[in-house]
């Protein structure tokens, strides 16, 4: 008796054992299954539209809802909205550059867990109140930097067939805990697109308002008609002198505010290629061509009179867009110091191209994604073009590093030179009509940029007879 029990006791250890391992291994597959849910997508390049609209599916709970926002405008600034904590949405384009159209939104959230399930409604028509929903897929900006806390992600809303006209706002749903309405841009195709304008990314630290006037005046001379900034942390007085470049209409300052608890250490460089991202976005019914650069850093063309022309004799319908590689002009502290334009007082470069740091001209209508020192996704059928060192390069003044090279090793560069006279009249007359500073203040900036001028005339000539 006893063993017959003994017996079946084991019997049904083994049973139990076999269920709990089969349970647990269902979990498991569960969980799985969950996190690779095809709602949430994210992907390592760029869909053609018919892959994408595999990936999309019509929201069969698609509420009717009072939304009639199709009259109103879009002229409103972006900034980053916290809809949850970690999830901070920033802008939304309509992006008609393939047969099929989407309205893209930036946004950026954590690493830690799978990017939330993200859905799109839209008014469907000026006047109905019935919305469309969409789930839509994720595509990660720049991967390379994945060792930061916080990707930075377009997701793609896929716009019925059955819509009508443009929706001018999109109200996004996230992970179901929270709804928030962007403007959309890119509503309004423009007759009239502006030649060659610039991106710079966002701006911190201790800038000079004399480096960010030079910057405005300098790459407006070579062609530059339009610049997008970003405004993270920067001092009263360079945002009053950009308020002047904004009511000249050459110039648009948008608000970069993130949240204090993410830090350089979550983003790459204070979000820079989101930035980009979103100046891409910005770029499309803009600007025909458009940069990428620093407050430091001027693509200059070497054989032709600006930049867009020289942007259109190379530009062929295989290009995306255009980069090119960098000479590097060390600065040193006397150079650069207060109101003298640092553009014509350094003048000593290293003798070989710097080719790691090339900067880029995108085609915006031919790009889907930008990356700092070169084009990341070109759409399909399109490559870059390389251009030659001779024809054009990117001077970049950059601080340096100890140790630096000696004199010897550097050769003289007086290119910019041949702007001089026509710059310093641009800066003084920039600085009188702003008025950041007062009168006795402004006669001392035009006396040093004066008596730079004249330096850097006599220094030219003593140059130039090192040549002849």
């Amino acid at each position: 008796m006893f063993r017959w029990l003994m017996w079946l006791v084991s019997k049904h250890c083994k049973a139990c054992t076999f269920v709990f391992l089969s349970f647990l291994l269902i979990l498991i597959c569960s969980f799985m299954v969950s996190s690779f849910s095809p709602y949430v997508l994210i992907s390592d390049r760029i869909p053609k539209p018919d892959e994408r609209l595999g990936n999309l599916k019509e929201d069969a709970n698609a509420t009717i809802e009072a939304i009639n926002n199709c009259s109103q405008t879009t002229d409103i600034l972006p900034d980053f909205i916290e809809c949850k904590r970690g999830t901070l949405l920033y802008s939304a384009w309509f992006d008609d550059r393939h047969a099929q159209n989407y309205i893209q939104v930036l946004l950026m959230t954590s690493r830690r867990n799978q990017p939330p399930p993200l859905s799109c409604r839209f008014p469907n028509g000026p006047t109905s109140t019935i919305s469309v929903g969409a789930v839509t897929p994720y595509y990660e900006i720049n991967k390379r930097y994945s060792n930061k806390r916080y990707g930075l992600f377009v997701a793609s809303c896929i716009l019925s067939k059955d819509l009508v006209g443009i929706p001018n706002f999109v109200n996004i749903s996230i992970a179901n805990e929270c709804m928030v309405e962007l403007p959309v841009g890119n509503t309004r195709n423009t007759s009239y697109k502006r030649d060659y304008g610039i991106c710079i990314p966002p701006m911190f630290g201790n800038i000079r308002v004399a480096e960010v006037v030079e910057f405005l005046e300098m790459s407006q001379l070579l062609g530059a008609s339009y610049f997008t900034f970003y405004d993270y942390s920067i001092s009263d007085s360079v945002r009053k002198m950009l308020s002047y470049y904004e009511r000249k209409g050459v110039a648009e300052v948008l608000p970069w505010s993130l949240p204090t608890y993410i830090t350089d250490q979550d983003v790459h460089y204070y979000g820079q290629i989101f930035s980009m991202q979103d100046c891409l976005f910005r770029s499309i019914n803009r600007l025909n061509f458009v940069a990428f650069n620093d407050l430091d850093e001027f693509i200059i063309p070497l054989q032709d009179e600006s930049m867009p022309s020289l942007l259109y004799s190379i530009h062929d319908s295989n290009y995306c867009g255009h980069c090119f590689p960098s000479a590097r002009f060390p600065t040193v502290d006397s150079l650069t110091q207060n109101y003298s334009l640092f553009t014509q007082n350094v003048l000593r470069r290293l003798p070989q191209a710097d080719s790691t740091h090339t900067k880029c001209v995108d085609d915006p209508q031919r790009v889907f994604e930008h990356g700092v020192h070169l084009i990341m996704q070109p759409f399909e059928g399109y490559k870059t073009n390389h251009v030659n060192w001779n024809k054009a390069r990117v001077f970049h003044y950059r601080k340096c590093q100890p140790p630096c090279n000696s004199a010897a090793d550097m050769k003289v560069d007086t290119t910019m030179h041949k702007y001089s006279e026509q710059l310093r009249k641009n800066v003084i007359s920039s600085f009188v009509k702003c008025k950041v500073f007062n009168n006795a203040i402004i006669n001392s900036i035009i006396n040093s940029i004066n008596l730079k001028f004249y330096y850097c005339r006599a220094r030219s000539k003593q140059y130039a007879s090192m040549f002849t």
